[in-house]
């Protein structure tokens, strides 16, 4: 009979997950091109959580009907470390995640201002910072001078919750 879960196999591919994974998404943060669905990442975690759950199966069934429950136990430690620490840092990424005062409306939040005052918007870009990953800069281009009453009231406002605005210049208008 075929052994199903051969366990120090199974805790070499948890490992080796395990370091690529942690290899990857540094490269990544060091590059600053992180992205959550690289398929690299995608890749070694499935393979990660796949040979984990493996492991975990066959290390608990050796355990309990099996010979050799030593080498049962040993792997099953070995292997779980990783495991472990996946299972800790996902929870404090939850746990940071859903702690943070993120306003995920912040875009539709910058555009009020203009909209209730009937000021109109030609364009809107955004590039990304480069001093940290997921942060931006927004341009807004908008139909009016710098000195109408709307225009800085509209600004006046936008100053309350973005953390940077700066007027580039008022152009005149070409008829």
């Amino acid at each position: 009979m075929r052994r199903v879960f051969h366990l120090p196999a199974l805790v070499s591919m948890v490992w080796a997950a395990w370091l690529g994974l942690v290899a990857a998404m540094s490269v990544m943060l060091a590059l600053e091109v992180w992205h959550p669905h690289y398929l690299p990442v995608t890749v070694l975690l499935v393979a990660l959580v796949v040979a984990g759950a493996s492991l975990i199966l066959g290390g608990l069934w050796r355990l309990i009907v099996g010979p050799r429950r030593l080498r049962a136990l040993t792997c099953l430690l070995l292997g779980l470390t990783p495991l472990l620490f996946c299972a800790g840092h996902f929870l404090y990424g939850l746990k940071v995640g859903y702690s943070r005062d993120i306003q995920l409306d912040l875009p539709s939040m910058m555009l009020m201002p203009f909209g209730e005052r009937g000021i109109n918007l030609s364009k809107i870009e955004s590039r990304p910072s480069k001093k940290r990953p997921w942060d931006y800069y927004f341009f807004i281009d908008v139909t009016g001078h710098h000195e109408d009453r709307a225009m800085r009231a509209a600004v006046g406002e936008l100053r309350k919750f973005c953390p940077m605005v700066k007027w580039l210049g008022s152009y005149p208008a070409v008829t």
